[in-house]
């Protein structure tokens, strides 16, 4: 019965430790994308922006 027990616990710690792995992984790609995004709009801005001087 004991060793059920601490199977069972060592099976949730391990669940727990993937769960926050997971979180972290999840986070990290989280912020790659935001920072890609922002690089996209300002080159789309920058882009608009050159068009409109050009047509000036």
């Amino acid at each position: 019965m004991a060793e059920q027990l601490e199977k069972k616990d060592s099976n949730f710690n391990t669940l727990r430790d993937n769960v926050n792995q997971l979180e972290t992984q999840f986070e990290k790609l989280r912020e790659d994308v935001i920072s890609k995004l922002k690089e996209c709009s300002d080159c789309i801005k920058s882009a608009k922006q050159l068009c409109h001087e050009a047509t000036e």
